[in-house]
């Protein structure tokens, strides 16, 4: 009989074996059928139950509404309320000695260039309140008492 892998040391290593049975499709991608591959994977790995193995995702039979959770009614309302936020792009190019020298310091410790990257967008937007800052809906300016800088992979 084959030997089965040893369980995962975290569950940070749990997430990754999901992620590896995980393969983007055309433009990134993921179908519903790898989201319940991986969730197997995962509830395999970390030794749990995988659930009833209902449907992520079950619409009303023949269409209609359903409620939202309040989860989903605080992100609806987000996401509405940048549609009225003003954008604008630019580009500048940049020399990266300094960075470059200080990654190659700190990745024998583990630190990644994300990493690094989240910290020095961190730090500016402390040290310029005003980039971090949102215009109010009665004319004004609102400032943030933190900085939050949050990163997606993208493969």
């Amino acid at each position: 009989a084959a030997a089965s892998a040893p369980p995962p040391a975290s569950a940070s290593d749990a997430v990754a074996v999901a992620a590896a049975a995980v393969s983007a499709g055309k433009f990134g991608a993921v179908s519903e059928d790898e989201v319940q591959r991986a969730l197997s994977v995962l509830s395999q790995a970390l030794g749990v139950s995988g659930g009833s193995g209902a449907p992520v995702y079950s619409p009303p039979g023949g269409g209609g509404s359903v409620e939202m959770t309040g989860m989903q009614k605080a992100i609806a309302k987000n996401m509405e309320a940048t549609l009225g936020v003003p954008v604008f792009r630019v580009s500048k190019q940049i020399a990266t000695d300094a960075f470059d020298a200080m990654y190659r310091k700190l990745k024998p410790e583990g630190v990644t260039v994300s990493a690094l990257l989240a910290k020095a967008v961190a730090v500016t937007l402390a040290k310029h309140p005003l980039m971090n800052a949102a215009y109010g809906a009665s004319g004004t300016i609102d400032y943030r008492a933190d900085v939050n800088v949050a990163q997606v992979p993208v493969r």
